[in-house]
Formats: C-alpha cells, structure tokens, sequence
C-alpha cells in the first residue's frame, strides 16, 4: 500500500499492494491534500509561492474551477492546518510584491528531547541527518520536571473533557519518542482519584467552550437557569473557563444585556460556535480583565452587591469541624474564641452558622443576629409538625444533550474533524514507523494508544489515491502487511511540535498541581511549565496561534486542591508516604472530637466535593478509614514500613465513586428538601423532582453529628424524616438556640 506527498524515489518492494479491506475507511481527498501541502513546504529551504505549491499538490494542480478557486482551496487549507498548529508562515518575497509560504523544519518538529541524569550528564538522542533534522536544537528537561509533566498529565485525564484529556495523552505521545516518560516517571493513578461531581458537563459541550474560549468566537448557548427553572438562548462572548471544585463554569460577556456574567457549564445543553471567519477573533478582551481576579474563590456569603458588613461570632467547641471554621475568620484582640468575617449575604451566613447545631453564635451586628435567630426559628418549626407522607425516591435517567447541524455544513464540518484527528494521530505514528523498516502492527498501535483497526485506517485514509498525475512521487511510502507495517519517507521523522490545545492541556494541569502542592515542589512546577514551551509551535507576527498570545484568554483553576497552607503540605506528606510505603503518625479531628493520635498506612488519596481525603487503614480502629485533610492538626512520616493488601481496590472502596461511601452498619437518613432548594439538590445528586417540586433522598450516615450538621446547614429548607433518633437530636438542638440567651457579649 502506497502513500502520498512528494520527496525521493524509493526502491519497489516485493511486498504486493493490498486493497482496502470492506467496511473499513475509504481514502481522504483533504488529509492527502494536507500531507502534500506539508511535505511541498517541508522539502524547500526557502518560501514557496502559491505557483509552486500548484506544481507539488496534485489537488491543487488538477482543479478546473479556475486560479481564483485554486487560492481558496489553499487558503482554506491554510487556515485549518494553522488551527491544528501547524505553523506556516506568510512573508512578502524579495521582490517586495510576491507572497511566499514558508514552514521550516525547526518550528514544525519537535526539538531532541534530553534528560538531564543524576550525575549532571546527558545522553542524547542521535540527530537524523539530513532534510533539517540536524537543525534542531536540544530541550534539556531535569528529571522532577518531567516527573510534574506526567503527574499533569495524570490529572488531566481525571477531567471530563474529551479534547483535553487526547490533547494531553498526545503531549505524552510526543514526549515518549525520545524520552519514555510514562516508563520513567510513571504516574499514580492507581491510589489517587479526582471523583467529579453528580453534575457533570458533557465532553462535546466542554470542548465547544474551550474551541470558543481559546480563538474568541462568539457562541449561542441553550443555558438552564436553574432559579428561573427554564432554559433560553444566550449569546455570549467567552472570556475564560474556570474550574472550581470540581465544577466547570464559563466566564462571559452577555451581548444582549451587555455585561459579564458566570454560566455553569453543566447547565449548558448546547454550544453554537460563530462559523463565519472562523480563524479570525469576534471580539476583544478588556486589557483590564483578569480572569483569575474576576473568578477568585469565595466564601457564599461573601458574594453578592449587599453592602459589607463586619461580623463577629464565637466559636464554642473543639471539634474538627469547628476548629476549620474559626481559621476562616481573622482574629479578634482579647478574644481567643470569637473571629472576625466579612459578611455580604446575611441570611447565607446565617444558616453556615446555624449548621454547627449553636456551637457557633453570631455576636455582632444585630442585623446578623436577627437573621440567624429568624433562620434557626424557620427550621424548629419544620419539626413541630408531624412527618410527612413518604414519596418515592426518582433517579433521573442521563441524558445526551442534543446538537443540530444542517445540509452540506455539517458534512464539511464531520470530514474537517475526522480529517484532523487523523492528520494528527499520523504526525506521531510516521517518525515510529520510519524509525524501522517494519514495525508490529499491535506494538504500534500500543504505543499510540489506539486500536489496530484504528492505525490501519488512518493509513488506509492517507492511502490509494486517484490524483496522482504521472511523474508524481510519493513523499510516504506505506507498507502493510499481515502484521507489520514500515513507511519510507524523508519527511515526518520526527513528531510535530506541540500545538495550542496540548499546551493549553500542560498548562492546566501543571495549574492544578500548583495549587494542590507544596511551595518547594512549585519551584519544579513552574520551571517545567517554561520548558514546556520550548516544545510549542508559533507562528510569527500576526498570524501566530491566538491561544499563545499574552494577551489570550486563559482556562484558569480555581477551588482544585485549593487548600490552606497546612493542608497542602499534608498532600505532599501523604503522597510521600505513599510512595515510600511509610506508616503516617497524625493527630485528627473528628467531627465533634478533640484532636486524637492516629497512626494510618496510607492506600491513596481522592478528590471530591472540594475536599482532599487520605484513604488510609487506620491502626487504631483496626480499619480502612477517608481522613479529611483539613481536620489534620499535624502529621510525620514514620520508619516503619507497610505494604497494600493485594486484596484493595481503590475503585471498590470509593462506592460509586464517592469517598463516603455506604457501610452496611450505617444508619440511612431520609431527607425533604423543599421545592426553594430542591432543584440545586436534586441537579448535585443526580435525582428528579416531586410534583410538588420537592425533592427527597436517603444519604448513609457514617456519623451522627456529620447528619445534624448537615441538615441544620439548609435552615427550614431541610427536614429529617427518618431516621427518628437524628430527627430528636435536630429538634432538640434547635431548640435550645432559640431558647438560649442570645445576649452573650
């Protein structure tokens, strides 16, 4: 089987040509037509003008519709190479009038990629010599830059964005032809889990907003606005993405009421991107607009246009839950168990205070007192009635939000997609192939990541074309037989630079390990995050990639591993502790006891609901036990070793992919959530309304005092029905606030 492009004459083997076996993909007219185009480019040292390229491009050279049509198709071309980050250039010739195109071999392939060993020395990788590879200069990386590189990468596959996680599996791909990263710095995803929300934002609708975030394209949206329980169609011009606590929300200008607002992206049904001019920005972003500014966590009361009020309360317990409240206050002079915060939303407040069942009081102003007593009244008399009716309990079933194209776009749209997913699975599967005279079929496939009938088709896509005028010579030659295949070319030897999705993909998961490591790790971090960029294509002047420009729009994490200081170097000691399989000595706060000594061995750790765990068998209670990383007052790696029962699967002790998952022995606690709430309830959990527009769900209880807490912190919105025990506690403490002499100052 033959290839296509332009470059040297090769030998005939004896190997017979092979046709397309049935049902599999037939030859792609625009995937050829790229390939020419690169090669065509690739093969000359100086710029090509539009007549060369007619002369090199079968495609090109065999169109009747005329010299005006011939451009368009190149332009066309052009524009969506660009977008796959292939960074041809346009420069004016010496004549001062012609136009030329260009890519050089040092801003197309990826640099020889080195590591930098223990003793400080460096074992290369051979240079090919000849066609420009010679040109191509060394990336030095030291060995924690590429251990982070493949922890982000681990981390981006956590994330249900479809384009993200292929985008970041590809860098790995790039990286591996010289260094085997995986292999040397392999990652830990068997003990670790980043456990996403119930609510989750479907790939397609994720990878339109990144599409419309990183090229500034103006967007339709179908959004739900959840208060308003309907859906409309908004019109938006992206500013960023954001992703906090395990939720993605998009950043936006409305154009309609002309100001920025903050979409949920789970919300979102449907993306349609502007289709006109497509690699030409719709709008501009104010210079002054920082995303990481404008979509900085805070606390829910701390939101909103009410005027801020400075309020203090008094925090009268010991527990872990109480003592990582106070530390979210600021300090009061003289008062060792009062703090200070910074109040918008009273009523919000309010109920975060009535959920520690009165062992946090509201002191001052009277405002903020008045609302906490009107909030703890509102819930005593929900449980001065009798309990209500049962209802059953509705899971809502999944459902796959729904994209409409038309006619001849979508076709065009459909054949441009499949066209790059294939160019640039080819990009890195030719330097494997031309590295050999033949090559496995399953090892290949193996180190691509893909099936076999996958790497069959993709050459099979490139190949049997019918354009070829006579004297025509390939530039890839393909050679498939039963189980192995080899390519002969002097082109695509060595992978494509990274483009601007793969960058966007390192960045953001380098981000999150940022934000979830400790500070000397962040030296490493950031450091490999700049050599990072040593590996991306740009395009110089105007047209470089908009995504690396530094006034582009940023996909920005927030809320991720964002711990206090404390509680990051917590992370850093357990993952420590994991690695070297070290028993851990901690002192830890339960939810309504002082700190005791625990000594753990730690399995893994798991991310969810903005909260870091420790999955550990605890010596104490004889045990595998979730620790909270912020109920953690101290913690020191001990000698003594341990080893991980064969036995343990984090998936199964993560039911369901929950960390608090359900023991048998619990207690199950039958909640009503009224119709004021339930919507936000119900979309969290994954369940459907009442016809009351209630909403009722049973939650395991793992403790007693996590179920008053729990419940108290949606004030008279939240009533337990059953079991009758927490219902008695939750009565009786709500009414010893109500009743309690307020005036404590």
């Amino acid at each position: 089987m033959k290839g296509v492009g332009r470059g040297e004459k090769v030998a005939p083997k004896s190997t017979p040509r092979r046709e397309a076996p049935v049902g599999r993909s037939q030859p792609s007219a625009k995937l050829q037509r790229w390939i020419d185009v690169l090669a065509a480019l690739l093969s000359r040292r100086y710029p090509s003008t539009l007549e060369n390229l007619l002369e090199d491009v079968p495609a090109y050279a065999q169109a009747t519709a005329g010299a005006a049509a011939r451009r368009r198709m190149f332009e066309r071309d052009k524009a969506e190479l660009r977008r796959l980050g292939v960074p041809i250039e346009t420069v004016v010739l010496d004549d001062g009038e012609s136009i030329g195109y260009r890519l050089t071999t040092h801003d197309f392939y990826l640099p020889y990629l080195v590591e930098k060993g223990s003793d400080r020395t460096e074992s290369k990788p051979r240079k090919v010599d000849r066609y420009g590879y010679r040109a191509l200069p060394y990336l030095v990386f030291e060995p924690e830059e590429l251990r982070f590189v493949a922890l982000a990468v681990m981390r981006l596959r956590s994330l249900d964005s479809a384009s993200l996680s292929a985008a970041a599996t590809s860098v790995v791909r790039k990286l591996n032809f010289d260094l085997p990263i995986e292999e040397m710095h392999p990652g830990s995803e068997e003990r670790e889990r980043v456990i996403a929300p119930r609510a989750t934002t479907g790939a397609d609708i994720l990878d339109g907003l990144i599409e419309a975030v990183t090229h500034r394209k103006r967007a339709e949206i179908d959004y739900y606005a959840i208060g308003a329980d309907g859906t409309d169609v908004r019109t938006v011009e992206p500013y960023g993405l954001v992703l906090a606590s395990g939720n993605w929300y998009l950043i936006a200008r409305d154009v309609s009421k002309h100001a920025l607002r903050t979409y949920r992206a789970s919300r979102i049904t449907r993306v349609r991107l502007n289709a006109r001019q497509p690699v030409t920005p719709d709008y501009s972003i104010p210079s002054d607009f920082v995303l990481r500014e404008y979509a900085k966590s805070r606390r829910a009361w701390e939101i909103g246009d009410g005027d801020l009020l400075s309020a203090i309360v008094e925090f009268r317990g010991e527990g872990g839950e109480i003592a990582a409240a106070a530390r979210l206050g600021i300090s009061v002079p003289d008062a060792a168990m009062r703090r200070r915060f910074d109040v918008r939303r009273v009523d919000t407040f309010a109920r975060w205070l009535l959920s520690f069942g009165g062992e946090a009081l509201p002191i001052s102003p009277a405002v903020v007192c008045d609302a906490f007593a009107r909030v703890a009244c509102q819930a005593a008399a929900a449980y001065a009635r009798p309990v209500g009716e049962r209802t059953a309990i509705r899971k809502l079933s999944a459902t796959k939000p729904s994209r409409t194209k038309q006619g001849a776009d979508a076709d065009d749209n459909s054949s441009t997609q499949a066209a790059s997913a294939q160019l640039l699975r080819l990009l890195a599967t030719l330097p494997i192939l031309a590295a050999k005279e033949h090559v496995g079929l399953d090892q290949v496939a193996a180190q691509m990541g893909v099936p076999v009938r996958t790497l069959i088709h993709d050459l099979y896509a490139l190949s049997d074309r019918q354009d070829a005028p006579a004297g025509f010579v390939d530039s890839v030659q393909i050679y498939l037989e039963h189980h192995q295949v080899g390519v002969v070319t002097p082109h695509f030897l060595r992978p494509m630079r990274l483009g601007r999705l793969e960058l966007l993909a390192v960045e953001l998961g380098l981000a999150m390990l940022r934000r979830e490591s400790a500070p000397e790790d962040g030296v490493w971090i950031d450091r490999a995050r700049v050599r990072m960029h040593g590996a991306v294509a740009s395009v110089g002047g105007d047209e470089r990639d908009i995504a690396t420009r530094s006034d582009s729009p940023r996909i920005e994490v927030e809320g991720l591993g964002m711990l206090l200081e404390q509680h990051r170097e917590h992370l850093t000691l357990m993952r420590q502790a994991l690695v070297a399989r070290r028993k851990v000595r901690l002192r830890y706060r339960g939810v309504a006891a002082a700190a005791q000594a625990r000594t753990v061995r730690v399995y893994g750790t798991a991310y969810a609901a903005g909260m870091w765990y420790a999955i550990a068998y605890c010596e104490t209670r004889k045990a595998v036990r979730r620790f909270r990383l912020d109920r953690i007052d101290s913690a020191e790696v001990l000698r003594a070793g341990y080893v991980i029962p064969k036995t343990f699967q984090l998936d199964s002790e993560l039911d369901g992919h929950r960390v608090l998952s359900h023991d048998p022995a619990s207690d199950i606690m039958r909640v009503r959530y009224t119709s004021r709430i339930a919507r936000w309830v119900a979309e969290r959990e994954g369940y459907a309304l009442n016809e009351d527009g209630s909403v009722e769900l049973e939650h395991p209880v793992l403790d007693v005092e996590w179920a008053v807490r729990y419940v108290l912190q949606y004030g008279g919105e939240a009533e337990v029905l059953a079991p009758s025990h927490i219902r008695e506690m939750i009565r009786g403490r709500l009414e010893a606030i109500v009743g309690s002499d307020r005036d404590i100052s």
